[in-house]
C-alpha cells in the first residue's frame, strides 16, 4: 500500500484542515500519505510508517455512529499524535471523559504549556497564542495519561500517554495563525518520530506538472478560462508552454459583476503575455440566470453552470475535449469537507461552501476537466508564478473569487446593486491596497435586521466582560452568512455592534488583542452567529436601503485568516467616503477570523 519511503500517514476524520499537513510536511521534506480513518492496524507496516497523526473533524466522539480508529493502532509502538477530534478520540478510546462544553472555542486564545520538559514542545515558548476550532473537551484524562497543556476555556488542552509515544492536543498545529504550530509539528516529527528531510524545489512541481499535462492531453486542443487572478493566469502560462497558442484557447468572460474596469485591465495583461485570450461579454446572460437567488449554494451552482454552459458552446468551435481550470487546495477542500450529516458512511462528502469550480460544476458535462494546480494552496500559486516569470501585477494580486460581485452581494442580485457594489469596492481597494492585506474587499447587503432578545442580551452580557461601562447597541442582519465552528459548515447570522464610551464610538479605542479576544467569545458562545463586526459610522440611517461590510484579512494559505488593523485615520476616511455612496445607510468592519467565519460571506 505505502513506498519504501518512512513517512508519516494521516488518518482522516474529515476535517478542513487535513491537507494541511500532507502540504506543510511536504515543505519540511518529508514524504506524507492521508488514508482513510478506519485503516486496519495490519496494513500499517511499522517499518514503514515512522508516525501517525490523527486529524480534527465534524464529529462529536460520544455520538453513536462516529467515525472510530481500529485500536490496535495503539499496540504498534509508532508515536501518534491526535489534533482536535484525534485527541478527543484518543481520550475516549483510553476511557477517558468527552462533553460537549458550556460554550465552543473558535480562532485565537491563550495556550500555556504545563511540562516544558516534553521533547513535544522542545524549544516552544510557555505562553502563546494558538488556533482552536471545537465544541467538545476532554473533561476526564485517561488512567496512565497527563495533562500538559491548558487554555482559559479549555483546562485540558493537551495529554500525553505515560507509557507510549501517544499525544493529544485540542487546538491546530497545522494552521499558520498558531504561533508555535509548526515547532511543534517539527518536533513530533523529527524528534519523535525519527524522520529525516526530504529536499524538494518547485522545479520539480513544474516537471512533474508538465509531464502529467502532456499525458493527458497530448496534441489536441484545450481551452482554458482565465479570470485575470493569478491562480488561472499561472496555469494558463504553464498550459501554454506545452500545447502553445495554437491549441491552447483562453476564454475570459466578464459576467457583469467584475470589478471596474477588471475585464479590460486583464485582457491587455493577457495580450502583453503572448496568450491567445478571446473575451465574451455574457453579463445580461448571467444576470438572467441568476435573477430572484439568494442562497450561496444556489448562486454558486448557478454561476458555475453558467460559466461551464459558455466554456462547452466554445469548445464545440474549435473542436476541444478539455477544460483547464485554476482549481486549488482551498476550494477543493471547502466544497468537499466539513458537515457531519453525512455521517452513515462517513465520506466526508459535506460541504462547507461550494466553489463554482468544484461543487458548482454540473454532473454531467461535455468536457473533461485539468486541474494542474489542485494540490497547492495560494501562497504556493505565487511562488509558482514567480517562477514562470508572470508579472507582478498578476503574481502578487489579491484574489477575487470567480462569481466576483454575486457572491458579495448578499440577496437578490440587480444591475443597481452592482453598480453601488463596484463603487464601494473600488474605494475600499484604493483605500486600504498600500497596506497589502491578502484579500480586501465591500460586501453589500441589505439593511434590515432580525429581533431576538435573547441573543442581544447574550451579546450585552459577554460585551461586558470584556468592556466595562459601555453602552451596546447589537444588530443581528438578515442574510445568513457561511461559516465553519468546530470543522463543520455554519450557515448562520452576522452580528453588528456600536459599542459606545462617553458618547464615542468605542471601536477607534479597542486594541487589537481586545477585538480578537471579543470576537472569538461572542462566535464561540453563541450558536447562530458567526460573524462580528463593528459599525465604523455614528450612526445608521434605516432610510437607506443597503449598508456596506468592509472584510480585510491576513492569511498565508487561505485556510485560517484574521482581520487586518489599520490606523483610526484609514478607517474613518474610509467610511466617511462609503458613505457618501447613494442609498449606503451604514459602514460597518468585519473583525471575525476564519474560524468562525470563512473569508468570503457566501
Amino acid at each position: 500500500m505505502f513506498s519504501d519511503k518512512p513517512k508519516i500517514i494521516i488518518l482522516d476524520f474529515g476535517g478542513q484542515y487535513v491537507f494541511n499537513f500532507k502540504r506543510i510536511l511536504f515543505e519540511i521534506g518529508i514524504n506524507s500519505e492521508i488514508v482513510p480513518y478506519d485503516i486496519p492496524a495490519a496494513k500499517i507496516d511499522k517499518n514503514d510508517i515512522k508516525g501517525i497523526i490523527l486529524s480534527g473533524g465534524p464529529y462529536s466522539v460520544y455520538n453513536p455512529g462516529s467515525p472510530l480508529m481500529d485500536v490496535n493502532i495503539y499496540d504498534l509502538g509508532i508515536p501518534i499524535l491526535g489534533i482536535c477530534y484525534g485527541n478527543q478520540l484518543i481520550a475516549k478510546q483510553f476511557n477517558g471523559e468527552v462533553k460537549r462544553g458550556e460554550s465552543g472555542e473558535f480562532g485565537f486564545t491563550k495556550l500555556e504549556i504545563l511540562n516544558m520538559d516534553e521533547e513535544l514542545f522542545k524549544n516552544v515558548k510557555q505562553k502563546s497564542i494558538c488556533w482552536m476550532s471545537h465544541s467538545d473537551r476532554i473533561t476526564k484524562i485517561p488512567d496512565e495519561f497527563e495533562e500538559i497543556a491548558s487554555t482559559p476555556q479549555t483546562r485540558i488542552a493537551a495529554i500525553k500517554s505515560q507509557f507510549k509515544p501517544i499525544y493529544g492536543l485540542q487546538w491546530h498545529v497545522e494552521v499558520t495563525h498558531t504561533e508555535e504550530g509548526l515547532k511543534i509539528l517539527k518536533n513530533f516529527i523529527y524528534n519523535i518520530c525519527g524522520c529525516k528531510i526530504r529536499e524538494w524545489n518547485i522545479d520539480s512541481f513544474i516537471e512533474n506538472s508538465i509531464k502529467e499535462i502532456k499525458e493527458q492531453i497530448g496534441n489536441k486542443k484545450a481551452i482554458c478560462a482565465v479570470s485575470g487572478g493569478v491562480d488561472s493566469s499561472t496555469v494558463a502560462v504553464l498550459v501554454n508552454k506545452i500545447l502553445g497558442s495554437e491549441k491552447l484557447h483562453c476564454i475570459h468572460i466578464n459576467n457583469g459583476m467584475m470589478r471596474i474596469n477588471e475585464s479590460n485591465q486583464v485582457m491587455k495583461f493577457y495580450r502583453d503575455m503572448g496568450l491567445n485570450v478571446k473575451y465574451i461579454d455574457a453579463s445580461v446572460e448571467f444576470l438572467n440566470e441568476l435573477k430572484g437567488i439568494i442562497g450561496s449554494d444556489e448562486k454558486r451552482s448557478c454561476i458555475g453552470e453558467t460559466f461551464i454552459k459558455i466554456f462547452e458552446g466554445e469548445a464545440k468551435k474549435i473542436d476541444a475535449k478539455y477544460l483547464i481550470q485554476a482549481t486549488i487546495m482551498p476550494d477543493i477542500i471547502e466544497s468537499t469537507r466539513g458537515e457531519s450529516k453525512k455521517i452513515k458512511d462517513k465520506k466526508h462528502g459535506g460541504i462547507i461552501k461550494i466553489h463554482h469550480n468544484v461543487g458548482g460544476l454540473p454532473e454531467k458535462m461535455g468536457l473533461k476537466v485539468i486541474e494542474p494546480i489542485k494540490t497547492l494552496f495560494k501562497y504556493q500559486v505565487r511562488m509558482l508564478a514567480r517562477k514562470l516569470n508572470l508579472p507582478k501585477k498578476i503574481s502578487e494580486r489579491q484574489p477575487q473569487p470567480g462569481p466576483a460581485g454575486a457572491v458579495r452581494i448578499l440577496g437578490p442580485l440587480s444591475a443597481e446593486k452592482i453598480k453601488i457594489w463596484q463603487e464601494a469596492n473600488q474605494i475600499v481597494e484604493d483605500s486600504l491596497k498600500k497596506f497589502s492585506p491578502a484579500q480586501y474587499f465591500a460586501v453589500l447587503l441589505p439593511n434590515q435586521y432580525l429581533s431576538n432578545e435573547i441573543t442581544n442580551k447574550k451579546v450585552k452580557k459577554i460585551v461586558n466582560t470584556h468592556i466595562q461601562f459601555a453602552e451596546i447597541q447589537s444588530y443581528i442582519f438578515s442574510t445568513p452568512t457561511v461559516g465553519i465552528k468546530g470543522d463543520e459548515r455554519a450557515y448562520k447570522n452576522t452580528l453588528g455592534l456600536n459599542i459606545r464610551k462617553n458618547n464615542k464610538n468605542h471601536f477607534y479605542s479597542l486594541d487589537k488583542l481586545d477585538i480578537l479576544n471579543l470576537q472569538s467569545s461572542l462566535t464561540g458562545k453563541i450558536n447562530d452567529i458567526v460573524r462580528i463586526s463593528f459599525l465604523l459610522s455614528e450612526t445608521i440611517d434605516t432610510s437607506e436601503p443597503y449598508i456596506i461590510l468592509v472584510r480585510s484579512v491576513e492569511t498565508k494559505d487561505f485556510m485560517t485568516a484574521t482581520p487586518s488593523f489599520f490606523p483610526n485615520d484609514i478607517t474613518k476616511e474610509l467610511n466617511n467616503q462609503l458613505l457618501k455612496l447613494k442609498s449606503i445607510g451604514a459602514v460597518f468592519y468585519d473583525c471575525t477570523t476564519k474560524p468562525s467565519a470563512t473569508i468570503e460571506y457566501i
